[in-house]
C-alpha cells in the first residue's frame, strides 16, 4: 500500500504496543482508517480535530497502514504494533 506523506502530519511514537498519536498543524483531521497488511480496514474514527489517538490495544503485533483525512488532503503512515 502507499502512503502518501502529507504536510504538517507526525506521528508518535511510533513503534507502540497500545496507542500513537496523530496531529496535524495545517488543518483539522476529519478522519483516520487503520487498515493491515491484506488490506482489511480495522480501525477507523472521526475526530474532527488538530490531534487524535489510535488505540491499537486490540491489534495483533505486526504492521498495519494508516490513512489520514484532513481539509487540506489526505496521507498516511505506516504504523508499528509490538
Amino acid at each position: 500500500m502507499n502512503v502518501p506523506t502529507l504536510e504538517g502530519l507526525s506521528i508518535f511514537p511510533n513503534q507502540s504496543q497500545q496507542q500513537w498519536t496523530i496531529t496535524s498543524t495545517k488543518a483539522e483531521i476529519t478522519s483516520i482508517a487503520v487498515y493491515d497488511l491484506q488490506g482489511k480496514q480495522v480501525f477507523l474514527i472521526y475526530p474532527d480535530a488538530g490531534e487524535a489517538s489510535i488505540n491499537g490495544s486490540g491489534l495483533s503485533d505486526g504492521i498495519y497502514f494508516s490513512k489520514i483525512t484532513t481539509r487540506a488532503g489526505t496521507g498516511g503512515f505506516r504504523l508499528i504494533k509490538q
